[in-house]
């Protein structure tokens, strides 16, 4: 997702500049993904002053913990390098307190409201992002099963149809290029299972080694 809409910003700068729409720079990605994330890292701030006010149970505008979550999201060091460096964690911060925020809202509510809708896009736009965020997908399903609604089952079926189907059109090259989606998940399982060897797990496997060979030395003496 933070590809597609970083190729369509650049695009439509190019249109307004009136050059002609094709392959993008390297310094034109890396300015469009930057902005994503600062954007996202706004909509992330919303949703965690919106999720405070919810938790407290304030009702009017609570400015106090309004600007105690502001100050703090605004000055903690990974927030301020995510918002820096066009990372799909940024993104991803923001969709997951977003469903966060509409699963509290959705309990003690009935599951046909609006808010179920929302935790669907997000959710959707959360797998469309990075795969492994089908994890996400727990949260709004116990928020249904902790709901008013009388129609649980009915209500988890129509949040994964409809967020299946907002990965797959914020996502498409998944479905269009299905062999080469399946040969990067296989990649990136290896990877987790420790069968392939990613450049920037290097680092972890040499000082595993030294640290093996440390202990054995230690051993010996």
């Amino acid at each position: 997702l933070p590809l597609y809409v970083g190729y369509a910003m650049v695009s439509v700068w190019h249109v307004l500049r009136g050059i002609s729409v094709g392959s993008i720079s390297f310094v034109e990605a890396t300015l469009a993904l930057r902005f994503i994330s600062v954007a996202a890292s706004l909509l992330n701030l919303y949703f965690l002053v919106r999720l405070v006010q919810v938790i407290r149970d304030k009702k009017e505008k609570d400015f106090q913990s309004a600007i105690v979550t502001i100050l703090l999201f605004t000055f903690v060091p990974y927030a301020i390098q995510f918002s820096h460096f066009g990372t799909t964690e940024s993104l991803l911060m923001a969709l997951y307190t977003g469903i966060v925020y509409y699963s509290v809202q959705l309990i003690g509510k009935n599951a046909g409201d609006r808010d179920l809708n929302m935790l669907a896009l997000l959710a959707g736009c959360a797998v469309a992002t990075k795969f492994s965020s089908l994890l996400f997908l727990g949260v709004p399903i116990a928020a249904i099963f902790h709901s008013k609604s009388h129609t649980k089952i009915l209500s988890i079926g129509t949040f994964l149809i409809f967020a299946g189907l907002c990965a797959a059109f914020f996502s498409p090259h998944n479905l269009i290029s299905f062999p080469d989606f399946q040969n990067a998940m296989r990649y990136e399982i290896g990877i987790g299972q420790g069968t392939v060897v990613a450049f920037y797990n290097r680092q972890f496997d040499n000082r595993s080694e030294e640290h093996t060979s440390e202990l054995q030395s230690h051993s010996d003496l």
